[in-house]
């Protein structure tokens, strides 16, 4: 727990004041939600292992060499640009660059969003991870950014936009969340899996599922 505390706990840049821990133990954080106090330790654990390979093996996970030098964090980065190009210049200027704003961001597309934001906003991430690939991680967190844009746009130091980032992440809401991320990046991607919109799709009747 201490070392989980100390990784979570951002130094003046924004980013980990510690090496960080293993990647799959953030992984497993959202896990000890859905499986309860009640389970088994040991069938935990088995089912622990089972499913961080299988994370591992997804497509588009992300492996140490893509969040290297800001890699998941400069993905995001990139989503924002196309969403918001002043915001995005914004964080640059701030943070002292395009690398160090990506640097903020690193740490929480490689944690999958695992503390940065709040339990249930994580699982419902990690909900539209598993259908569409790991790689929403960077659309919800250039979401996060875009719900946070006022308050962003007012913070004039690195420290103080690191601060607010990691500290007004965690109280978005899943709704909040769901709607920035229909309104800038649902659209395509619901597009390029061939998905129809929500509105779209007809209601099922009972006699078109039971026979």
């Amino acid at each position: 727990e201490r070392l989980m505390a100390a990784a979570l706990a951002p130094d003046a840049a924004g980013a980990p004041s510690t090496p960080p821990p293993p990647r799959a133990v953030f992984w497993l954080l959202p896990l000890l939600r859905v499986f309860g106090e009640e389970a088994d330790p040991g069938e935990l654990v088995e089912r622990y292992h089972a499913l961080i390979s299988a994370l591992e093996q997804m497509p588009a996970a992300p492996q140490p060499s893509s969040t290297a030098s800001g890699g998941g964090g400069a993905a995001a980065m990139d989503l924002l640009k196309g969403q918001d190009a002043k915001l995005a210049a914004h964080l640059e200027a701030v943070m002292g660059g395009a690398a160090k704003s990506a640097l903020l961001l690193k740490a929480p597309c490689a944690r999958l969003g695992v503390g940065l934001l709040s339990p249930d906003a994580t699982l419902f991430v990690w909900d539209l991870c598993l259908i569409a690939g790991w790689t929403q991680v960077g659309a919800a967190i250039a979401s996060a950014l875009l719900l946070l844009r006022d308050g962003l746009l007012a913070c004039t130091a690195p420290a103080h936009l690191a601060d607010y980032f990691l500290l007004h992440t965690r109280q978005l809401t899943v709704e909040q969340l769901r709607a920035a991320l229909e309104r800038h990046f649902m659209p395509e991607l619901r597009a390029r899996l061939g998905v129809p919109a929500p509105e779209d799709v007809l209601p099922l009747e009972p006699s078109d599922v039971v026979s």
